[in-house]
């Protein structure tokens, strides 16, 4: 039976700690060690641990030196900025890793995650749980048959609100870096990276490859008190010449789904969050998995894969793509701050909502008509540059 390492069960380590405890019970792996650094304030999950039979460490070190080789999957659901080293060190240790999304930070890590998992025979594996999902892997099945034929432009909109509770939830939400290390928190890199990852992924030219990125141009801005972006208008292309634009925020005061609109030249491909719509020769209707459902296809792929090397997983080579987008957008855009007469804020919930005045028709706009924020004429947009990255090797590039 496999044996499996959890870094960390509070946080989003606490929905990972639910998940490999029902793998457990159910008798598909073995739930073997915990890293616990908060034991104190997690003594009810600590108590199931030892019940179960799980040796729990004080420290991630501690842990691989007492674990090494004899990991099967090492969960790392820790903060962006810890993705890089952690995954480095167990790799090392020699497990193989589920690191959360997003896969890095910066391109120079991502690329380090992909040579070490090359050089040692271990799998990277990063939760973008979207792409391990069978509609997923519908979705571009067709495209790859050429059933839209050729590619023209991928879109994506979503409106998701996030309060102040989201941006104090730890010490990394909304910054650009901590410790002298690179986070690049933003909706873009975290909360709906999912799609931005999805889309990458179904612009690749085989079924398992992800998008050639060849340039970029982004505005990124925020409403909130923070480093980081909470608002986003995101424009690249493909080597082959696809547009992909990215229009999103956290800034806003209602949350509209999440769509993903793919146009070829015999069709055109749409997903929000219950179904896939194609449109070409004929129309055909695909029902969407709910995220519990795309969490469990994702367990499911990673345990096939430790019997099975050609098992298709969301690997760290097929996440390289979107690791460079988001350094491309930080390349090409400064974060402007939004003067505080286009602010709005409520209380909801019990916690503060900061949202940009009339943001959510600015982005369904720009989705329909496929512009960038500055390109609609908005009055507190500002344009970014373009940024070539056929050959872009390190964040920052100067």
């Amino acid at each position: 039976m496999k044996r499996i390492g959890l870094v960390g069960i509070s946080g989003f380590g606490a929905v990972h700690f639910d998940e490999i405890l029902v793998l457990h019970g159910e008798g598909r792996l073995k739930f073997d060690s915990a890293v616990v650094i908060n034991a104190e304030e997690e003594r009810e999950k600590c108590e199931i641990l030892k019940k179960e039979g799980v040796e729990i460490f004080s420290s991630f070190e501690s842990f691989l030196k007492q674990r090494e080789g004899k990991i099967d999957l090492c969960y790392i659901p820790t903060g962006i900025h810890l993705h890089s080293e952690m995954t480095l060190s167990a790799i090392s240790a020699g497990m193989n890793v589920l690191v959360e999304k997003p896969l890095a930070a910066t391109i120079q890590d991502a690329r380090a995650m992909v040579e070490i998992s090359s050089k040692k025979n271990k799998f990277a594996a990063v939760g973008f749980q979207m792409v391990y999902s069978r509609s997923a892997r519908t979705f571009k099945e067709k495209i790859i048959s050429g059933e839209i034929g050729r590619l023209k432009s991928v879109r994506f909109s979503a409106c998701s609100p996030r309060d102040k509770r989201y941006y104090t939830r730890n010490n990394w939400a909304g910054k650009l870096r901590a410790g002298g290390k690179w986070i690049l928190d933003s909706p873009f890199n975290n909360a709906v990276s999912h799609h931005f990852e999805l889309m990458l992924f179904l612009c690749g030219e085989d079924f398992a490859g992800g998008a050639e990125i060849a340039s970029i141009e982004a505005e990124l801005y925020r409403a909130n008190p923070i480093e980081s972006p909470d608002t986003a208008s995101i424009r690249a292309y493909t080597k082959s010449g696809v547009e992909i634009l990215f229009i999103t925020t956290h800034a806003c005061e209602n949350d509209y789904d999440a769509t993903i609109e793919i146009t070829g030249e015999k069709g055109t491909i749409k997903r929000d969050s219950k179904e896939i719509i194609v449109r070409a020769k004929e129309e055909v209707r695909i029902d969407v998995e709910s995220d519990k459902i795309f969490r469990k296809q994702m367990h499911d792929a990673l345990l096939r894969r430790l019997e099975c090397p050609s098992e298709f997983i969301c690997d760290a080579n097929l996440c390289v793509p979107h690791t460079l987008c988001v350094n491309g957008a930080h390349e090409s855009s400064d974060v402007v701050a939004l003067p505080c007469d286009f602010i709005a804020k409520v209380e909801k919930n019990g916690s503060e909502l900061s949202f940009i005045k009339g943001i959510e028709e600015i982005v369904c706009e720009a989705f329909a008509k496929g512009k960038l924020f500055s390109e609609l004429g908005v009055s507190w947009a500002k344009k970014g540059k373009r940024i070539e990255l056929a050959s872009y090797t390190h964040f920052p590039s100067k």
